[in-house]
């Protein structure tokens, strides 16, 4: 089947999580693969929208910053809405709907749509292509890449999420690493997640970090956001050559973990992040699947799973398990805590150690 012809501009929408505004490049560059003459806007959440700087695929940005009151939302999604409009877009691909999105995509004036709900009992609203696959669980690359076939009507293989650094920023991150860390491979850690159930006591990871310095002679980043206890006033005791980075942008953070040798950490967006950037990482997965959240290569993106607990029960029959709860309180977190730092930290080492053909 030929490409349409007669796309010329397309706006791209993803108002999600750092994760899956990550993932979300996947799609933006097979965009630009599949139209590649076609002007390409993306708008993103404004928290995440750093993360479209720069990036080959996207020639203009919109941020949405989500107010926390519905009347000031609704004017917020109206104006942006009214501005989309005026730029004469001929499609729009909504990865991953919501009611607002899907309204301000169907407000964009766009006549071709692709909108998807992910939900498997939801009705793609105000989507006019068929979206192939629907209902069913894909990895997530995969269900984000699948508007971008229902528009081109050509199916390709999702390609790797990647960001775009300039030499500014690595020159600041070298700057920051030189003035810390003397030699030694690094180990960058995120002890952080979206909620409790779904991270790893900070005990094992500064038993990560010890065995990591002790077994490299190198040197561990603790990474924190802002609204985040700051890793250097947790009740734990960190190994020499550990070095905190609290509350930096995401571009900063970016900057200082693409010069890093491994990431360590939870099920959660700095995850993404490092592996489009291209680093190494280990992640510890417990109450989601790795089946839908982590769609990368077990060689270079290794995770810690434990399979097969009856407590992760939220999924409907014939999907893959989850458990949706904030805080395990009777279960006592078994999905995380039966992972013992000391495999862990051996995957980590394994990087820096393991000689190559």
């Amino acid at each position: 089947m030929e490409f349409p012809n007669d796309i010329k501009k397309i706006l791209a929408v993803k108002l999600r999580s750092m994760g899956d505004t990550v993932l979300f490049t996947s799609s933006l560059q097979l965009l630009r693969t599949q139209f590649p003459r076609a002007e390409i806007h993306a708008v993103v959440t404004s928290t995440w929208a750093p993360l479209l700087e720069h990036h080959p695929a996207v020639d203009r940005v919109w941020p949405y910053h989500r107010h926390e009151h519905r009347p000031a939302r609704a004017r917020a999604l109206a104006g942006l809405a009214f501005k989309l409009r005026q730029e004469n877009f001929d499609a729009v691909v909504n990865a991953h709907a919501s009611p607002s999105s899907a309204l301000l995509s169907f407000a964009s004036g766009a006549r071709r749509r692709a909108i998807h709900f992910h939900g498997p009992h939801d009705r793609n609203r105000f989507s006019n292509v068929l979206i192939p696959g629907k209902g069913l669980i894909k990895p997530a690359l995969q269900r984000d890449i699948d508007t971008v076939t229902a528009l081109s009507g050509r199916d390709a293989p999702p390609p790797a999420p990647t960001l775009a650094l300039i030499e500014t920023e690595l020159e600041w991150a070298r700057q920051w690493i030189g003035e810390r860390l003397v030699g030694g491979p690094v180990l960058v850690v995120s002890a952080g997640a979206s909620r409790p159930t779904k991270m790893w006591g900070i005990d094992r990871f500064a038993e990560v970090a010890s065995l990591w310095t002790q077994r490299t002679h190198g040197h561990v980043i603790l990474c924190t956001a802002l609204g985040e206890t700051p890793a250097s006033e947790l009740p734990v005791t960190w190994p020499d050559h550990t070095h905190f980075l609290h509350g930096a942008s995401v571009r900063k953070l970016a900057s200082v973990l693409s010069l890093a040798q491994v990431w360590l950490g939870n099920d959660s967006g700095p995850k993404h992040l490092a592996v489009a950037l291209g680093i190494p990482t280990v992640t510890i997965m417990g109450p989601e699947d790795p089946f839908e959240w982590h769609p990368y290569s077990q060689d270079r993106n290794p995770y810690f799973f434990v399979s097969d607990l009856a407590c992760r029960n939220s999924a409907e029959p014939g999907n893959p398990p989850w458990c949706g709860i904030p805080i395990c309180t009777i279960e006592q977190h078994k999905c995380m805590r039966s992972i013992e730092s000391a495999p862990v930290a051996e995957r980590c080492v394994r990087f820096v150690t393991e000689v190559g053909p």
